[in-house]
Formats: structure tokens, sequence, C-alpha cells
């Protein structure tokens, strides 16, 4: 039979448009990718080893790069390609890395690349081309559900031109996941809003199966999504009602049969470490996924200050430990067990969420609102409006049909919700075609509306009976009961949430506190209260990955000081630790614009030091904080405190913020601006070059950096060191000692400083130089009690007598 013309032409118009798409993901792709800088991301390009091995013959293992000539500078991007000539026909494999064992899929594909044009980060550039190409193809093929195909080609130029996109694209393991799950998307769609036949709905379902199976391989993600789409069968829509429910039930076995079928592989390995991805929802609570959802206000605690695997880690063990998540006892017997870890973290979730279920509810919330003003800002500034957008075309659909608006609003809630989990650009990029989405039905049924009011006012042409006040009843009815619906369920989260902060803060309050000895510096150019002693708590003496840690609470007390105060948390380090420091996200009630109190900030100190270690160096602050300032203290004893968070308590109660505040975007756009980081990058860089110029024996530009440095960071043991460490290079071992001894008067109840004094010395000239450094410290300056540990310490090691003064230091 042949095709009629108006279909043909359909057909055609189609094409043409896919056509369009496939021009718009290459030139955007291709401008995006111009200076790319490697496809890892947040993970090293070791994640693609095993990619390099299948297509040298080795099957999916993994080795040390190190130990293969040319592969290490491949993987670090300094070399465009790697000749497989080069991997010894006897190659010593190891144990693969559970990233590596998740991602397979991912690993996959780009070893199917390789296949093609060869080992060469061009040919990876190409994969993402290919993403970029069927994540718009996806995106198009949403939009056709709803609107004509120009508007639809139109929403994917603005996803193209979408920040977000541009930032994620370079990231291979960050984007390869939109394709899937904006197909997904695609499918439910039509299994939503379109009625098919009973074997077309079974192919959906078997097709989002299949999708989800593999997806799991390129981003754990993917298991979010089985239950929605189980629950989008159960009610979508089948034009053959007989058998409908076997039809259904049929649909959600083939489904959860090709779930498990396609993703096996990746299910075998995470039988092994767990499902649920614990560690990654903790990094959610951090401060900077509240922020960059822009729509939340701080409240007067602060869950996780800081975006940090370790930090994260240590929060999980310290509920644990402290019995807030875990009788203490367990914690004690279960501490060095493998599982222990997973388990801890699993609980300290739980926690988290049973004790601030408000917060985790507005920010859910806020990425759907987020979502839908755009996640970064768009050129023209269009999507900035797209919460009334999606507003007025829902409002519209329920005038026709109440359920197809709550089945839509479901779907955005869920898919766009998901995202709060751990919020962040390269988290929700593919989100970014939302507003535009919503755009672009406004326009096209927008003219069919009024298309059909035409028609209603000409009697001529009047096509319903229905009388036109029974769409607005429907359209309120709609929106009386979504608020309902969104607004309850939240107002019972805070009462419960205010109860349980409320039950937190008096226990903070309750703590019993000790002064700390402290000085105010200036640091980077801020005002920086110093502690001079350690502020570590005593009654808590951790284990295992805690062993290595020592924690306290310091409270800072303050009278009258303006808001917001814009505190920073600030943190030297050496080695892999990394900082921990950070600006600290807490207020009170709104309307009040000073504050009188006191903040608890916990710290957590690693104390291998001489390799890994990191101190607290003290809070900074404003010149306009500084003169409110009103003394500095720790609370005493750890396990007074089970739950460890940041607490801004107010002299007045009533000005406690007990849960974060939602704001909606009513004028458009949600406020953002750069997340202000620690300053930690700047003394990393400065500490390495001059550690580089002590190497190459360039001691006067070393001495004049680290005088430099210390000028900005004044006390920082790191800098101190390495200037000491300069002057006896330079044979000026007097100086050097003066160095060392300012340091541990300014710093005299420090542990950090002697411990990195100690590791000084013997690197200067071992055990002997140590006697020698202590012996004369405590002679000089017999009040430094830590001195005097120190030489008795030595004196034993070393199995000589020395004369020590003991009441001299007491």
């Amino acid at each position: 039979m042949k095709m009629p013309a108006s279909k043909k032409w359909r057909y055609i118009q189609e094409v043409f448009f896919i056509l369009l798409v496939v021009f718009c993901a290459w030139m955007g792709g291709t401008s995006y990718l111009d200076t790319w800088q490697g496809p890892a991301g947040s993970l090293t390009n070791d994640l693609f080893i095993p990619a390099v091995m299948m297509n040298a013959g080795y099957g999916f293992s993994n080795v040390n790069a190190d130990t293969i000539p040319g592969l290490r500078p491949f993987l670090n991007f300094q070399s465009p390609a790697f000749d497989l000539d080069q991997i010894p026909t006897t190659v010593m494999t190891i144990p693969l890395h559970p990233y590596q064992e998740f991602h397979r899929y991912l690993i996959y594909t780009v070893a199917f690349t390789w296949r093609i044009h060869g080992v060469t980060w061009d040919a990876v550039k190409v994969l993402l081309l290919v993403y970029l190409f069927l994540s718009c193809l996806a995106v198009y093929g949403i939009c056709r559900l709803a609107m004509h195909p120009a508007l639809s080609l139109l929403v994917v130029i603005a996803f193209l031109h979408a920040p977000a996109v541009g930032t994620t694209l370079p990231i291979l393991r960050d984007f390869a996941k939109a394709p899937f799950i904006l197909a997904i998307v695609l499918l439910l769609g039509v299994i939503l809003f379109r009625q098919s036949p009973r074997r077309r709905f079974l192919l959906w379902a078997l097709l989002v199966g299949v999708l989800l199976g593999a997806g799991m391989g390129i981003r754990r993600d993917m298991m979010v999504f089985v239950p929605i789409s189980i629950f989008f069968l159960f009610v979508g829509g089948i034009n053959t009602p007989r058998y409908a429910l076997c039809t259904r039930l049929s649909a959600m076995v083939l489904l959860a049969a090709a779930f498990v079928l396609v993703g096996w592989p990746i299910h075998k390995s995470l039988m092994q470490s767990g499902y649920l991805a614990a560690h990654d929802t903790i990094m959610g609570f951090s401060s900077y996924s509240d922020h960059e959802l822009g729509l939340l206000k701080p409240a007067s605690y602060e869950k996780h200050y800081l975006l940090n695997d370790m930090y994260s880690t240590i929060k999980a063990h310290y509920a644990a430990g402290l019995g807030a998540t875990f009788p203490e006892s367990v914690y004690q017997e279960r501490a060095a067990e493998p599982d222990f870890d997973f388990e801890a973290k699993r609980a300290y979730v739980q926690k988290i969420i049973w004790t601030f279920p408000a917060d985790m509810l507005s920010r859910a919330y806020a990425a759907v609102m987020r979502t839908t003003v755009g996640i970064t800002p768009t050129p023209f500034g269009i999507a900035r409006y797209g919460f009334w957008f999606t507003g007025i075309a829902l409002i519209l659909i329920a005038a026709q049909s109440p359920i197809r608006a709550w089945l839509l609003l479901a779907m955005l809630c869920y898919f766009c919700g998901y995202t709060s989990i751990q919020f962040a650009t390269r988290h929700a990029f593919h989100t970014s075609f939302v507003p535009f989405f919503f755009l672009g039905f406004l326009l096209h049924h927008g003219s069919l509306h009024l298309w059909r009011w035409r028609r209603y006012n000409n009697p001529g042409e009047q096509t319903t009976t229905e009388p036109l006040w029974r769409p607005y009843c429907r359209a309120i009815l709609w929106v009386l009961v979504t608020v309902a619906l969104f607004y309850m369920p939240l107002m019972a989260a805070q009462q419960m949430q205010y109860k349980k902060v409320e039950e937190l803060r008096v226990v903070y309050e309750s703590a019993g506190l000790e002064a700390v000895g402290h000085k105010i510096l200036i640091w980077e150019g801020k005002p920086l209260i110093a502690p001079t002693e350690t502020v570590r708590a005593s009654g808590f003496e951790g284990q295992c990955l805690l062993a290595d840690f020592e924690t306290g609470i310091v409270v800072a007390t303050f009278e009258n000081a303006p808001l917001p105060l814009n505190l920073n948390a600030t943190y030297e380090w050496r080695g892999g630790i990394g900082d921990f420091g950070g600006p600290l996200h807490i207020s009170q009630q709104n309307g009040e614009h000073s504050f009188t109190g006191s903040l608890y900030f916990p710290v957590h100190e690693k104390t291998n030091y001489g390799t890994d270690w990191s101190r607290f160096v003290g809070i900074s602050m404003p010149e306009d904080i500084a003169p409110c300032f009103r003394g500095l203290y720790k609370v005493k004893n750890l396990t007074d405190v089970n739950l460890l968070v940041n607490m801004l308590i107010t002299d007045e109660k009533d000005n406690f913020a007990h849960f974060q505040q939602l704001s909606i975007p009513w004028s458009g756009g949600a406020s953002w601006s750069p997340y202000p980081f620690g300053s930690g990058l700047s003394l990393q860089n400065d500490s390495i070059q001059i550690e580089t110029c002590i190497a190459d024996n360039e001691s006067t530009r070393a001495i004049a950096l680290a005088k430099k440095a210390l000028e900005q960071h004044p006390g920082s043991i790191l800098f101190t060191t390495l200037l000491a460490e300069a002057y006896e290079l330079k044979g000026e071992t007097r100086e050097s000692y003066n160095i060392c001894t300012a340091l541990l008067q300014l710093l005299p109840g420090v542990p950090a400083a002697y411990a990195e004094l100690d590791d000084f010395f013997e690197r200067q000239g071992g055990a002997t130089r140590r006697l020698d450094m202590w012996s004369t410290i405590h002679k000089d300056f017999p009040t430094l009690v830590s001195a005097k540990k120190y030489l008795k310490k030595v004196t034993s090691e070393c199995n000589v007598e020395h004369n020590i003064d003991d009441g001299a230091a007491e």
C-alpha cells in the first residue's frame, strides 16, 4: 500500500530535523573539546587501564601503569597516544579497582573506540561526541512528545549551549550517563502519555530494562530509576484494556529480568561492596551542595561544611564511635572489620536523614525548582523564568486532565529531585533542557489553546459542548491539591526536625567547656583567631581509621557580631590528607542582623607527623567581625556530644534556626555565586615551590619565598620548617634554631609544632641532632613543657643519661 503523501512528508521532515540535531551536536561538541584535558574528571585516567589491556589481548584486566614504558605519560595526558607494542609479553596483572568494576561498560565503550581508531585521546573525543549526539537525540525525542519538530530543535540547541553541558562534556565518566537517563525519560514518556498496543508496551518495558542494566555499567545513578520505571509501567497507557493487568505484570517482569541480566557483571561486583552509595550520599550533605542549589538559606547548624572524601568518612566513623549510630560497644568490637566502614556510613546516612528530615525534603524540592530555572545561567536569561513556564504548562495540562498533569509532575520531581542526593553541575547537567522544554510546550500548546478559544467563541466552528468553566475548575482544584501535597509533608517534617535539632542544641549547650589560649594573627590579609594549645577533647580514643586523628570541638564566642559572620575554618597540612579548611555557612532566624552567642566547631587533625598530617590553624573572619570576638574555648569531653556538627547557639533562643528555609524562585532564577572554597591550593603551591628550591640548592631564593609565605601565613608550621631548612642549607644553623624556637614560643601548646620540628631535627642529623636541639631548647626555654617531653623521649631512645630539671618546666 502506497504511503500517503502527508505521512511521507512528516517522515522527511523528521529526518531533516534529526540531521540538523546531528550537525548541531557535532559543531557544539567540537568547540567544547578544543582545550580538552582528559576524560576521567574526579578520578584518574587509570580507570581506563582495562581498555588498554583489552586492546592488547589481555582481557578486562588491570596493571601497574608505572611498570609499562610509556603508559604512565599517556594516562597523565602527557602524550597523545600509546603504542600497544610497549606492553611486555609477560606482564603482571593486579586486582581490578572497584571503580573499574563499577564502570565496566563505560570502559568497554572506550576499548571499542580504541579498537577502531587506535589507543589515542583523540579517539575518546569522538566517543564523547557520540554520547553528546545521543543525548541531543533523546532530548529531541522527549520534546517531540509535546511539541512541533522546529520547537524541539530549538530546545536541543538551547540544551547544547547550556554552560552545564559544556563544562561536563569533557568528563567522560560524568557525561556518559546522560544518553541513558534521557532515553529512559523518553521511553517512560511514551509509556505514560501514548496509548500503546500490548506488544509495543512490552517492547518499551524491555528497552527500559536494557537501558537500566547497561547504564549500571556507566554510572550507578541508574539504580535510582528502577522503582519509578516499574511504577510508570503500572499506570502507563495500553490501548487494549483486555488482559491489561497481565500485560503490566509481564512488562514489569521483562524490565526486571533485562535489568538484572544486562547489568549482571555490575550487579555481581556491587553485591560485594553494596548497592547503596552511602559515601556519595554523605558527600551530598556538604554545604557545597546546598550552595549549588541556590535556594536554601543556612540554618543555625551545619551538617558538613566540607566537601571531602576523608572528611565524610571521618564523620561517619565518629558518629559510630560516639554512639550516635551504634552503641559504643559495637564500635569498639567491630571497628577493625572490613565491612564496618560501609555499615557505619549507611547508618550515618540514616541518622542524618532522621535528624534533619525537613532539610532532606527541602533539598529535593530545591533541586526540582533549580532545574526549572537552569542549572547554570544561560544566554539571554530565558531559563531563569522556567519556574513560571513549568507551573503554567502544568496548569494547562491539568485543565484538560489533572491525572496527566500529576504524572508529568511526578516524572519531573523524580528525575530532577534525585540530583539533590549530591547536587552539583556535573551531576545535574542532563536536566538543562527542562526550562526550555516547558517554554516550547507553552509556545506550541498556547497557540493551540488560542485557536480553540477562537473556535469556542465562533458558534459556527464549535466542536465541543463542554462548558468553559469546567477546565478552569479542574485547573484550580489541581493547584490546590498539588500545593497541599507538597506543603503538608514539609510542615510535618519541620515539626519533627524542630524537636530533634532542639535536643541536639541542648546537648551542645550543656557540654562542659575549657578556656583555650589563643592569639589574633593576620592570615592571608584577614584576622585569624589561632589557638596556641591543643584543642583536642578527652574521653574518646579512636581505633583503626580514627587512630591517626585527634578531634576536639572549638567554641568561639561573639557579642553583637554583624551578620553574616563569613567565618572560615583554616588548616595547614603536609602529605595526602588535603585541606580540611573552608567557609562556615551558619546563621540565625531571618530578621536578626547581629549575633551574640557561641559557635561550636568540630576540629579533626591527622597526627602522622612528618609524613601525612593536618593542623587546625584557627578561624579567620572579616575585619568588622574581629572586634566582636570575646573568647576561645573547647569542649572538655568529646563524649558529651555524639553527633559532630557546626552549631551556632544564640543567647536569644528564639533566634535559633532549627531548619533550612526554602526559597521559591518567584522572581526568576536562583541566587548563585562561585562557592568560596578554602585557600589551601595557594598554600600547597607555595610550599611545593619552596621545596623545589631547597632540592635544587637554591637556598637564597627558598629563604625569600618562605619569608614571603610566612608574611601571609604567620605561625605556619609548614612554612616555618621550610624556612629553617633553607637556612640549614645555607649553613646558618643559629638562624635556623631561632626560627624554630620562635615557633614554639608562638604555639607553646600545639603538638604539631613539636612533632614537625622533631622530624626536622631527625632529617638534619638523626638522633644526635635531635638530642642536641631538644637539650638546648629545654635549657633556653624551660617553661616549654612539651620540649622537656621530647627531650625525655630522645634520651630514652638514645639510651643516654641527661640531666633534666623536672621542676623548672612544671
